[in-house]
Parts: structure tokens; sequence; C-alpha cells
């Protein structure tokens, strides 16, 4: 992709066009998903902002440029949303991005591109409204772009894009879902997904795309069987999800987002083993899911990932009554959220982790019977 953006740089004027123009910012915007899943988000943004400059400034207002520009700002919000979670702007990017390309995806004959382009867009921002506690608003979307992916297989069969599309909509629907204590229908949808996902690695095991949607429902699933007290469902799920994202991890292990999702399935496996009486294994996969959140880079959203992570562990042990592990287990954390990153975040995200550091050590003064202190340590933290 690099090697694309600097072809295109070098272009004389008379050759550069809308086309060439689009086809830049396509190598823009596949640099910076590139650069952002490396932990560049730097480079990432940059990249992403080149390519608004670039379909903005010869004023062109074809449907292919339009839907192009509508990809680059579904890029552009999923990248500040891994800056920095508490950030305003993602969403309002990602709304630019649905609302450009929702005419044209909805209009009669509208294009594939233009249909997929916008349930891509949805996708993105419904899993931005899920993490922000929107659930409602994350549920229509999910749907939305997983009805659209199902029309769009039955005139293409064979594009497995749009498989992943639908798997990916079906993971975050499934999340929203749960969220939203509608665990029964979660499960549904995070089991039709799978079983979809699943159809599309049997004909293409090397598909690491799909591998990764795979482990990321699965994780869903576990947390939704978990919540909804079947415990040994919820651990089958959670280690097939672990066997995946290892597995993905160990192909690329410079790849945050893989790392991350790692992180993600072993908490499930955490809270899965917690219900299921297993504390000594919880407590092992609660910490093994905190490490790995604290090597999947410095970003906003793996940083909140670290400090929920720490605090969900500690918090077995101090149930546990393990009060040397509970504070191992949270200068660990707290040894990858240094106060320079923290604050480098912004107020908001800031706050958020504060305060889920100061939970673990506020309840293990509550167990040792420091009613008083621990009671000003919740105050100060809401």
């Amino acid at each position: 992709s690099q090697r694309e953006i600097d072809y295109f740089r070098h272009l004389p004027p008379q050759l550069q066009n809308p086309a060439t123009e689009r086809s830049g910012a396509l190598a823009l915007i596949t640099h910076a998903r590139a650069a952002d899943l490396l932990g560049d988000t730097a480079t990432a943004l940059d990249n992403a902002n080149e390519a608004v400059r670039l379909l903005q400034r010869g004023g062109d207002r074809s449907d292919a440029t339009l839907v192009m520009l509508g990809r680059v700002y579904t890029a552009l919000g999923g990248i500040i949303t891994d800056r920095n979670p508490s950030d305003p702007k993602s969403h309002a990017v990602l709304v630019r991005a649905a609302d450009l390309l929702r005419p044209m995806a909805e209009r009669p004959g509208a294009s594939v591109s233009a249909r997929q382009a916008y349930a891509e867009a949805l996708i993105l921002l419904g899993w931005r409204n899920g993490k922000s506690g929107r659930g409602d608003e994350a549920a229509r979307e999910e749907l939305e772009a997983m009805r659209m992916a199902v029309k769009l297989r039955a005139e293409r069969p064979t594009d497995p894009a749009l498989v992943l599309d639908y798997s990916l909509a079906g993971a975050w629907l499934t999340g929203a879902l749960d969220d939203l204590g509608r665990t029964d229908e979660a499960r549904r949808t995070g089991e039709d997904a799978l079983a979809v996902v699943n159809q599309l690695l049997v004909q293409r095991p090397e598909d690491r795309e799909a591998l990764a949607n795979k482990a990321i429902l699965e994780t869903g699933l576990a947390f939704a069987t978990a919540y909804g007290l079947a415990p040994a469902a919820a651990r089958r799920f959670a280690s097939q999800a672990i066997h995946a994202q290892l597995a993905l991890v160990r192909l690329e292990p410079a790849n945050t987002e893989y790392v991350n999702n790692l992180g993600a399935a072993y908490y499930a496996l955490a809270r899965a083993s917690w219900q299921a009486g297993r504390l000594r294994e919880a407590i092992a996969a609660g910490r093994r899911g905190m490490e790995s959140f604290g090597q999947a880079g410095t970003s906003g959203f793996v940083l909140r990932n670290v400090a929920f992570g720490t605090a969900n562990a500690a918090y077995m042990q101090v149930l546990s009554e393990d009060p040397e592990r509970t504070v191992s287990t949270v200068a660990a954390g707290n040894a990858f959220l240094s106060p320079s990153r923290v604050h480098a975040l912004g107020l908001t995200s800031e706050a958020v982790i504060h305060a889920t550091q100061a939970f673990p050590v506020a309840a293990l003064v509550y167990e040792r019977g420091d009613s008083a202190a621990a009671l000003r340590m919740a105050r100060a933290a809401l």
C-alpha cells in the first residue's frame, strides 16, 4: 500500500483525475488500517485524513467518489475510536459515513459497492454505539447491516467478503443484545452467525479474517451463555475462542487487534469458570487476559481494557481471600498504565481508568475490615 501511495504522489498532474484519486484514497486507508493494527495510530490518522482531503479537493461528486469518501470516513472513525474511545469525533465521523452512504445504498438499483460500504459503516457505528452504552442503537444498526448482507449474498453467493460482513455484524449484535438483557436472542444470533462463518472456513481454512470473526463470535457467545447461567457451554465457547486467537497471534504477533481479542477471550473464560465454581482456573484466566490486554499496545481502547481486565482479575482474588496476589495483580496491571499514557487520552478516559483502578483496591480494603477507608475510596472514584 505504501508503494501504491508513492506511485500516486508521483503521478504528473495531467494523469491525476477522479479515478486515480480514488485509487490513491484506497491505498491510503489500506495503509491506515494496517498501521492502526500495528499500534501506529498517528500514521493511521495522517493517512485517513489525507484520503479525505484528496477526495474533497477535486470537487468530484460522482457516486464512485462519494462511496469511496464514505469508506474513508468509516476507516477514520474506527481509527479515532481505537486511539481514544471517549473522543466524540469518532461517533460524529461514523454517523457522517452512514449518512453519506445511506441515500446511495437505498436507491432503487443501488450498486453493490454502495450497499456494501453502507453495511460496513453500520457495522462499525453499531460497534461504537455498543461500547458507548447505546445498546438499542447498536442492535438496530447491526441488524440492518446483517439484513443488507443477506440481500447482497443472494446476488453474489460466492463473495466471501459478504459472509465476513454478516458474521461481524452478528458478533456485535450478539454483544448488544446481551448488554440489553436479551440473552436468548443474543445466543440465537451468535450461533447463526457462527454457523455461517464456519461454512466459509470449511471452504477457505486459510482465511484469517474469517477465523478472527469466528473467535469474536465465540467470545460473545461465551459471555451470553455465562450470563444465561450455562457456564459449561460458556467455557466451551471461550476455550474455542482462545484456541483460534492463539493461532492468529502466532501468525501475526504484532497485530494489536489479535492480541487484544485474545485478552477478551481469556476474560470470557474467567467469567465462565467463576460461575462454574472453578475459582483457581478463573483467576488464572483473568490474569492471562489482563496480560494479553497489556501487550496489545497503548491506544485508549486497549488501555481501558487493561484497566477493566486488571480490576476483574484482582476482584476475583479479593473474593477468594488472596490479598497478596491481589496486590501483585493490581501492580502488574498498573505497570501498563503509566500516568503519561493515561493522561494523554483526555479527561473522560483518564477518569474512567482511574475509577476502574480504584475499584479492586477499595474492595480489598473493605474485605480487610476498613469500611470507612473503602467508602472514601469508592466515593472519590464515583
